[in-house]
């Protein structure tokens, strides 16, 4: 397979990992609420596993785009801004829910998480309507 063809395969992924996530992710915290989620053990698995798949994911993403990291103190800071949010609200994002996954019950960490990772999928929306063309046109 081409270069190209892996960057495709891997921004699908990642859409269908992030869609996943932020679905069983609403479906778990409505069960929180509802105080129902504990006996659930398989959603939060799903999740938990789904979320994992994302992060390898978005890091390989991340690696594809190595080129344009090295390159980071060069680019102008209005082309980078929203790059430089998204990552910083994934890591965030990934930080609460590896916590979590490892037993924290901080309510902060859970809303933290529950935050992020609304924001992550807005901002990820953006991330990809402003690079739709050029999706298009790799594939």
């Amino acid at each position: 397979m081409s270069k190209n063809i892996y960057k495709v395969v891997i921004d699908l992924l990642s859409m269908l990992a992030l869609l996943a996530a932020i679905i069983t992710g609403f479906k778990l915290h409505k069960e929180v609420w509802h105080l129902h989620v504990y006996d659930d053990s398989f959603l939060w698995g799903t999740h938990e596993t789904i979320g994992l798949t994302l992060l390898v994911l978005v890091a390989a993403h991340c690696i594809q785009h190595s080129f344009w990291f090295r390159n980071y103190s060069k680019i102008k800071v209005e082309k980078k801004r929203v790059t430089a949010i998204l990552l910083t609200i994934g890591i965030i994002t990934a930080v609460t829910g590896i916590l979590l996954m490892c037993g924290s019950h901080s309510e902060f960490i859970s809303h933290t998480h529950y935050a992020g990772a609304i924001l992550f999928t807005a901002i990820t929306i953006g991330h990809l309507a402003k690079r739709w063309k050029i999706l298009k046109a790799i594939s």
